[in-house]
């Protein structure tokens, strides 16, 4: 939660207002006749000499007879060195404001500055080396003004804390919703498992392996190798759907879903076109098959162990996801487009294959609608 930063001109300028017309508050002309006056308070002479300041601006609005002016924009202190004799002024910055701008000093460094000892206030002129400073004698009643100013701060801290609490109370909720929201999105029976397409790859496999076989062996190990790589993948988007949950805020949100949803489209592509490179070897449509072969091949899905390497990496990914989401990302647009840009399914050859894949998925009973899936994978943007 960010520091609480306080308007400090509207809280001084209430209790000026409030004191305004005790006889150790001075006005802004009793702050003109103090610095024009030959054998007046030799203090604000010093002081405003020093530091060139024009009492004729309209900025400058009222003082204490301690040595204390305050202005629209900062506090002066006119008081005692610390080290050395003599009057010293220690400027506080309130604000910088401008039109569209506004930049409070915060309530730790405006109390870091000014500290009450005993019947007199310490002014830190450089409270991170701790050296310069000044020291300024007060009335108990200017005493009691400090004292009511620093209550006043706390106050509106504590009410700007909590206003704050209660906003980030109110945008933890709306972000829960949003979160269950989406992941319902992912798992319509909240059952913590992702919903994919059914996986059924494998059960083609066997149900054609005899016909495979008898064209050349070495086929089906190089199925299989596809075979475990989607099944890597879907373990894989298992961990990424699972840590959706685990998300603090919007934008960790949003990137989480971004890659989440980019890894579901390259799984369903992958699935959609490995079961038609089993049943285009099967129904000797080599041209087809020998295009989703190179593709695979490209891929690196016969030879490689990314997904094996991703798949360890996740096991353990305490809060380290972000560490290795590029390059997961990069790796999920490389299959899309590579997988777009395969041409088979657009010539009219892909009829009679789309009917034998449509038969295969019959006969072993699948729920997987190609249609749908070719429909899904050609809309996604």
């Amino acid at each position: 939660m960010n520091e609480i930063k306080l308007d400090f001109v509207k809280i001084l300028a209430s209790l000026f207002e409030k004191y305004k017309e005790q006889s150790w508050v001075l006005s802004k002309e009793d702050l003109e006749k103090a610095s024009k006056s030959f054998f007046g308070n030799s203090k604000f002479k010093s002081g405003l000499v020093k530091h060139v300041i024009s009492l004729k601006e309209e900025k400058y609005l009222i003082g204490l007879k301690s040595g204390v002016i305050f202005d629209q924009w900062c506090l002066l202190f006119i008081g005692d060195r610390k080290e050395s004799t003599g009057y010293e002024v220690v400027s506080i910055d309130l604000k910088v404001f401008t039109e569209k701008t506004f930049t409070g000093i915060t309530l730790a460094e405006f109390k870091s500055k000014i500290m009450i000892n005993g019947s007199s206030l310490e002014i830190i002129q450089y409270p991170d080396i701790q050296k310069k400073g000044i020291m300024l004698s007060l009335d108990k009643t200017e005493l009691d003004f400090f004292t009511e100013l620093f209550d006043l701060c706390e106050l509106e801290a504590k009410i700007q804390l909590n206003q704050k609490i209660e906003i980030l109370g109110q945008e933890k909720t709306k972000f829960k919703l949003t979160q269950t929201s989406i992941i319902s999105e992912f798992d319509n029976d909240n059952n913590g498992v992702i919903d994919l397409i059914s996986n059924d790859f494998y059960k083609i496999l066997s149900l054609n392996q005899k016909q495979i076989v008898e064209i050349g062996d070495k086929y089906i190990h190089h199925f299989i190798k596809v075979s475990n790589y989607i099944d890597n993948k879907g373990n894989n988007l298992q961990t990424i759907f699972q840590s959706v949950s685990t998300t603090e805020n919007l934008d960790e949100l949003d990137k989480r879903i971004a890659l989440l949803r980019n890894q579901v489209h390259a799984y369903e592509s992958l699935v959609f076109h490995s079961i038609n490179m089993i049943t285009s070897i099967v129904s000797r449509d080599l041209i087809s098959f020998y295009e989703i072969y190179e593709t695979f091949d490209k891929l690196g899905i016969f030879n490689s162990t990314w997904e094996n390497e991703i798949s360890e990496k996740l096991k353990n990914i305490d809060n380290k996801l972000d560490d290795i989401m590029n390059s997961i990302n990069d790796m999920e647009y490389n299959i899309i487009r590579e997988l777009n840009g395969l041409r088979y399914f657009t010539m009219e050859s892909f009829k009679e294959l789309d009917r034998s894949v449509k038969n295969s998925l019959k006969s072993i009973e699948s729920s997987l609608d190609v249609n749908n899936l070719l429909s899904g994978i050609q809309a996604y943007q």
